[in-house]
């Protein structure tokens, strides 16, 4: 037997849920709100390199001096 619990949403989430439910083809309710965790996961991820500084060549060269013997 599957662990199931109840969560409350407003009506208006219920209905969107309801639509992509059936726009995307899914077989319950717990399917389409763990696909739409997915891509809210993947989505997160994108872009985390963006604050990072690029290294020039001689930076990148001091770095890794060591690990290339």
């Amino acid at each position: 037997m599957k662990n199931l619990v109840m969560i409350g949403v407003e009506r208006e989430t219920l209905d969107r849920l309801k639509k992509l439910k059936e726009e995307e083809n899914a077989k319950n309710m717990d399917e389409i709100i763990r696909k739409l965790i997915e891509k809210g996961t993947m989505k997160s991820m994108f872009g985390v390199d963006r604050g990072i500084k690029k290294l020039t060549q001689k930076e990148h060269e001091e770095m890794t001096r060591d690990a290339h013997g």
